[in-house]
């Protein structure tokens, strides 16, 4: 499919867009640089909240009518939360770029932050919380999170607990909006069939000017390494193994997704094959890594029969120590670097995934890297 990028800064923004000539869509995000690991223990949970709060009623429009308004003009509206940034996601006809990005000016910059709706959708996120930790496959995650980052930010649950979600009252919103969502340095993207100046316009017209230096992150520190285990009356054992890695900037990452798919991301991968295909212990086996900037982690996954845990960790280990004692054969590099490539090719179909990597590419490195590197 062919595009074509491009970037410039406007009023403390990172605009990147990607012209698709060949598609009807338009989709549009907005990367705000604030996740989890810019919290502190007695609000964490807290960029989860607001990522909520701007779905609820700004100024100008109750949350019925910003529901109305999008989904009226065919428009889908979306948010999530990560350790290091918050993204709010618009997709709908390119016709309907400037509303999109009218729309996400008064949801960002705009919302009430009602004391009724904080409390209301506190109840909600309570709910979000209790589904994910009934879920031993979910809540597992956050078990790992805790083992590799110990008391540091980046091992705080991203919706929170009960405790923190009390102490997030109104004014700790706004304090966390204010230090945040006014701060250079947030990435508008958009992909479609428009020009980079159209972008230019609306959010020159619909978005304000942003002059704060937002705060920096807690610094990583070491840790020694940790299990944690929790008991529950349930049939599988849910394991997640972690081991630290370099960050985003490692000319590394391209190394580490090539292990990923030889160890445990496909069917034909060793874990794969030997663990469910082999031996029958479990039903999924999978791996995959998180790229922080000056850190990472490589996470292993999967569910047991308790009864066969044992035997399952000493086949997993065995083939963790097989890339020393049965090192990569070139047949099984270049099997993944032909899926890799494949897998790149196709995630880039539609304005969405354009979307996504130039927005990707700005938050990470400030320029938008070539698909075709």
């Amino acid at each position: 499919m062919n595009s074509t990028f491009n970037q410039s800064d406007l009023n403390g923004f990172k605009l990147a867009t990607a012209n698709v000539p060949s598609v009807e869509s338009a989709s549009l995000g907005i990367f705000i640089p604030v996740g989890c690991r810019h919290e502190t223990a007695p609000v964490a949970g807290v960029s989860h909240f607001l990522e909520h709060m701007i779905f609820k009623g700004t100024t100008t429009r109750s949350a019925s009518q910003l529901a109305i308004e999008a989904e009226g003009n065919g428009i889908t509206m979306n948010a999530y939360t990560t350790e290091d940034h918050t993204m709010l996601e618009m997709r709908g006809p390119k016709e309907n770029l400037d509303l999109m990005i009218e729309l996400s000016g008064d949801m960002l910059w705009n919302s009430k932050y009602d004391i009724g709706d904080i409390d209301n959708e506190r109840s909600v996120i309570e709910e979000e919380i209790i589904g994910y930790e009934e879920s031993p496959a979910d809540h597992v995650h956050d078990l790992l999170s805790r083992a590799l980052w110990g008391d540091h930010p980046l091992a705080y649950s991203i919706t929170g607990n009960e405790e923190t979600l009390a102490n997030i009252d109104q004014q700790a919103l706004l304090n966390h909006h204010n230090a945040h969502y006014l701060s250079k340095g947030i990435c508008v993207a958009a992909a479609g069939n428009f020009e980079h100046q159209q972008v230019k316009n609306a959010v020159s017209e619909h978005f304000p000017t942003l002059s704060k230096v937002a705060p920096t992150a807690s610094p990583m520190r070491e840790f020694a390494p940790s299990s944690i285990v929790e008991h529950r009356d349930i049939e599988q054992s849910h394991l997640c193994l972690g081991f630290k890695t370099e960050g985003r900037q490692s000319s590394e990452r391209h190394a580490l997704r090539l292990i990923s798919l030889i160890l445990g991301e496909t069917m034909s991968s060793r874990l794969f094959q030997r663990l469910r295909e082999e031996l029958g212990l479990c039903y999924s086996i999978h791996t995959d890594f998180n790229l922080f900037e000056e850190i990472g982690n490589f996470n292993i996954c999967a569910a047991f029969d308790s009864e066969r845990l044992d035997q399952a960790q000493n086949e997993l280990h065995a083939i963790l120590n097989g890339l020393h004692t049965s090192p990569i054969t070139q047949q099984e590099l270049d099997h993944a670097k032909r899926f890799a490539i494949a897998q790149n090719r196709i995630n880039l179909e539609g304005s969405q995934p354009y979307m996504q990597w130039a927005g990707d590419s700005t938050l990470c490195y400030n320029t938008i890297i070539d698909p075709s590197d």
